[in-house]
């Protein structure tokens, strides 16, 4: 048994001088290295290539049909002379406001209605008794 400690002990020897001729040999090349004067010019700063924009990727959208509400009764009523009020009737009928005259306007108070009524998009619709004013209550738009 002695003889087998033996050996592996002369093994491990051998080893060990082994990685101290490689250590010195390691420790001899980077002296060399230290001791070498630097001949060679500072190397120059990196340039990089100038790049050109481009255009960018045109982005996918998905567009909604939607209707957004743009105008109430309340809201129509606030648009409008409050002194002829009292002379209107206001119906709400699908997508449009319909107002009607209750009685017959003279030519100055239905020129004030109808140039307010034009500032909130309203149309008259002209029909004998039945004729009245319309204003759209949303807006056709498109939404991404």
């Amino acid at each position: 048994m002695t003889d087998n400690k033996t050996l592996a002990l002369i093994n491990i020897q051998n080893e060990i001088e082994a990685t101290q001729k490689t250590l010195k040999k390691i420790h001899d090349n980077l002296q060399h290295i230290i001791d070498t004067p630097n001949t060679q010019p500072p190397p120059q700063p990196l340039t990089l290539p100038t790049v050109q924009p481009t255009n960018p990727p045109e982005i996918l959208a998905v567009k909604i049909p939607a209707k957004i509400p743009i105008y109430s009764i309340p809201d129509v009523k606030n648009n409008l002379p409050s002194d002829l009020l009292s002379e209107l009737e206001f119906f709400l009928q699908n997508n449009h406001i319909n107002v009607y005259l209750k009685t017959w306007l003279d030519n100055n108070n239905f020129t004030k209605l109808y140039d307010a009524m034009k500032k909130i998009d309203g149309l008259y619709v002209s029909d004998g008794k039945n004729s009245h004013f319309t204003i759209t209550t949303t807006k056709e738009t498109t939404l991404t």
